[in-house]
C-alpha cells in the first residue's frame, strides 16, 4: 500500500498552504512595537514577531500531523474508540487576603489527540504529546481514563523519531524495551507497529520535503553578533571543524589528478595537528580574523538562497592572501638571508627579496605573485626535507587551483550558486593545512604567524575551561558529574562543578576566567570552594553522581583524572 499521494495533498499542497497564508497575513499585518517602546524585547522587534508566526505554524502543523494519523487508521480499516481531550494554558494570579486564586485565559484549546486501539490482544489508551517533560497529562487523570474507556494499558507516543523516553529521568537501559520502562514511545515506533516500517520511510520522506519547503518560505534564520564572548564559543565550533575536516578526500575531489598518500598525511598530521600549528587559524593574526568571518557567515547564511555570496568567497580568499604574506614576509633577506627572490610587477622583473619591499610594494604583491613565490622551484627547501619532493608537486597544483578561481569568477560577476563557495572554502582549509603543516618556522616565524610554541599552554586555563564546560555537558539527563578533590593538606571533598560567573572575554574571543568554583552536595546559590591559579589543589578526579530518583542519589566510582601536581592531564 502506497500512500504518497495522502501525504502530498496533506503535507505538500493543504499544510504548505496554511503557513503561507499565516506568513503572508502577518507579512502585511506587521505591528510596529518600536512607537510604543516595549521594554526588555531583547531579540529585537523581528524575533518576536516572527517567534508568534513559528508557534502558529507549528500548531497548524501538528494538527495536520493528527489528521494524517487519523486518516492511516481508516485506510488500514483499524477501528479506534476516540478520546476527547482538550488543553489550553493559564495564568493563576493571586493575592494575600483574596479568598480564591483567579486564571486568566492565555491561548486557544488544544485538542489532543487520544484514541483506544487494540494492539496485540489489548485495548491499548495512545495518547499524543510533543516531546517534553512538560507535555504529560496528570496521572490520575489518565487512570481516570483507562478505566473510563476500559483499556488494558496506556502509552504516550511522543512527536519525536527516537528515544521518546529521554525527557524522563527514572528511564531505564533496557534497550529490549523501546520505552525503556517509562510507556513513552516515539512516532516512529508507533507508525512501524501500527502502519509498517515501510510506511513510516514514505512519511518521512514527505515529511522531509515539508518542513525543508517551510523553512525555505519562511525566510527565518538566527544568524549571531560576533561579540567576545559568542567569538569564543564561535572558536570551539572552528576548532571542531578545522579538527574534523576531511583533507586528503577534499584534495583528491578537487581536480588535482593526484592523490596524498597515508604516510605523507601522516607526517603533515603531525606538525599541523598534533604538534598543534592549527591553532594559530584560531588566533589574532589578520588572516585568522578572516578566516573565522568567513567561516561565521558560511555557518549563518549556509544554502540561502538568491543572494550574491561573493563576501563569504573573498573572505577565504583573503584568508589566504594573508597568510601567505605573512608566510613570504618572513623569508626576506633581513630574517633569513638566503638570497631569495621575487616577482615585481612594476619592474616586470624578480627582484630581491627584503623588508622594505614587503613594506613598501603591498600593492604590487598580488596573490599570483605569492603563488607563483611558492611555486618556484627554487623556494621548495622552505618545505621540510623528508616530504620536500612530494608536497612540492601537490602545493603546485592547489596554489594553481586558488589563482584559476580566485581570478577567474569574482571580478565582475555576481556569485550565487554554493558550489563555487564550497570550493573557496576547501582550498583555504587545505592552503592552510599544507603550509602549517609541511613547512619549517623558526621562533620568529611562529610569532609572525601567531603559531602556538610547542607544549606551551595554561594548565589552570585548560581546567578552568574543562570545569566550566563540565557545568553544561551531560551525557544522559540523569547523570550530572561530581569532581574529588584533594587539596595540599590531604584534605579531601566531593563536590559541584559551578559556572564562572566572572568569566570576561578579550576583544579576540578568548576568555579570561576569575577562577574555578565549587559547590558543595545539595547547595544551589553558593559557593564552597574557590581556587585561582595561586591556590590551585593537589589532585582532582572527576566521577558521576546518578538520580535514582527526587528522593535518591548515588555516586558513580571515580572515572579519570583531572588534575594532578599543577597539570592538567586531559
Amino acid at each position: 500500500m502506497n500512500n504518497s499521494k495522502l501525504y502530498e495533498k496533506r503535507m505538500l499542497f493543504d499544510g504548505l498552504n496554511k503557513i503561507k497564508h499565516l506568513r503572508d497575513a502577518w507579512e502585511i499585518e506587521k505591528p510596529n512595537h518600536r512607537e510604543v517602546g516595549i521594554l526588555f524585547r531583547f531579540g529585537y522587534d523581528d524575533y518576536e514577531e516572527y517567534q508568534f508566526i513559528i508557534n502558529e505554524s507549528r500548531a497548524k502543523s501538528f494538527d495536520m500531523l493528527k489528521g494524517i494519523i487519523l486518516e492511516l487508521l481508516t485506510i488500514y480499516k483499524l477501528s479506534v474508540q476516540h478520546v476527547p481531550i482538550y488543553c489550553g494554558s493559564c495564568r493563576m494570579v493571586n493575592s494575600n487576603g483574596i479568598e480564591k486564586p483567579y486564571f486568566i485565559r492565555q491561548d486557544r484549546d488544544e485538542g489532543i489527540l487520544a484514541f483506544v486501539l487494540k494492539m496485540n490482544g489489548k485495548n491499548v489508551l495512545y495518547i499524543f504529546k510533543e516531546y517534553g517533560i512538560k507535555n504529560y497529562l496528570p496521572e490520575e487523570m489518565v487512570i481516570e481514563l483507562v478505566k473510563k474507556y476500559s483499556a488494558d494499558d496506556y502509552a504516550y507516543i511522543a512527536y519525536a523519531e527516537d528515544k521518546a523516553y529521554s525527557d524522563q529521568l527514572n528511564h531505564n537501559n533496557d534497550e529490549k524495551d523501546h520505552s525503556r520502562g517509562t510507556s513513552v514511545f516515539s512516532l516512529k515506533y508507533f507508525f512501524e507497529q501500527v502502519f509498517g516500517g515501510e510506511e513510516y520511510s514514505i512519511f518521512s520522506s514527505y515529511l522531509k520535503q515539508y518542513m525543508d519547503k517551510v523553512e525555505s518560505y519562511f525566510g527565518v534564520r538566527i544568524v549571531r553578533s560576533l561579540v567576545p564572548n559568542t567569538l569564543y564559543s564561535f572558536k570551539q565550533i572552528a576548532r571542531a571543524r578545522i579538527l574534523a575536516f576531511d583533507y586528503k578526500h577534499s584534495f583528491e575531489k578537487g581536480k588535482m589528478e593526484i592523490s596524498i598518500s597515508d604516510n605523507l598525511k601522516k607526517k603533515i598530521d603531525s606538525q599541523f595537528l598534533e604538534d598543534s600549528f592549527f591553532e594559530s587559524i584560531l588566533g589574532d593574526k589578520s588572516y585568522a580574523l578572516c578566516f573565522l568571518t568567513a567561516e561565521w557567515l558560511y555557518s549563518s547564511l549556509n544554502e540561502a538562497e538568491n543572494i550574491d555570496l561573493t563576501s563569504i568567497a573573498m573572505g577565504y580568499f583573503k584568508a589566504i592572501e594573508q597568510f601567505l604574506f605573512l608566510f613570504i614576509s618572513c623569508q626576506t633577506k633581513e630574517r633569513k638571508n638566503k638570497g631569495k627572490t621575487i616577482y615585481n610587477n612594476r619592474k616586470d622583473a624578480h627582484i630581491e627579496l627584503t623588508d622594505e619591499f614587503m613594506n613598501s610594494e603591498k600593492e604590487q604583491i598580488s596573490l599570483g605573485v605569492m603563488t607563483g613565490f611558492l611555486r618556484f622551484e627554487g623556494n621548495k627547501d622552505l618545505i621540510k626535507a623528508e616530504i620536500r619532493e612530494d608536497v612540492f608537486i601537490l602545493i603546485r597544483k592547489l596554489l594553481n587551483n586558488v589563482k584559476l578561481l580566485r581570478n577567474g569568477f569574482f571580478h565582475k560577476d555576481n556569485l550565487l550558486n554554493w558550489e563555487t563557495v564550497n570550493e573557496a572554502r576547501d582550498l583555504a582549509y587545505l592552503v592552510l593545512y599544507f603550509l602549517l603543516g609541511a613547512y619549517t618556522f623558526d621562533d620568529n616565524d611562529k610569532k609572525t604567524l601567531g603559531i602556538p610554541a610547542k607544549n606551551i599552554r595554561s594548565d589552570y586555563n585548560e581546567l578552568c575551561k574543562y570545569i566550566n564546560r563540565r557545568v553544561a555537558e551531560r551525557d544522559k539527563l540523569d547523570e550530572v558529574p561530581i569532581f574529588y578533590i584533594t587539596d595540599n593538606e590531604g584534605t579531601k571533598e566531593a563536590m559541584l562543578p559551578c559556572w564562572d560567573d566572572l568569566v570576561t572575554y578579550d576583544a579576540y574571543g578568548n576568555p579570561v576566567y576569575s577562577g574555578i568554583y565549587f559547590r558543595n552536595i545539595g547547595e544551589k546559590n553558593t559557593y564552597n570552594l574557590v581556587y585561582d591559579h595561586n591556590n590551585l589543589p593537589k589532585e582532582i578526579i572527576e566521577g558521576t553522581l546518578r538520580i535514582v530518583s527526587p528522593e535518591r542519589i548515588e555516586c558513580i566510582k571515580s572515572e579519570k583524572k583531572v588534575f594532578e601536581e599543577g597539570v592538567f592531564l586531559l
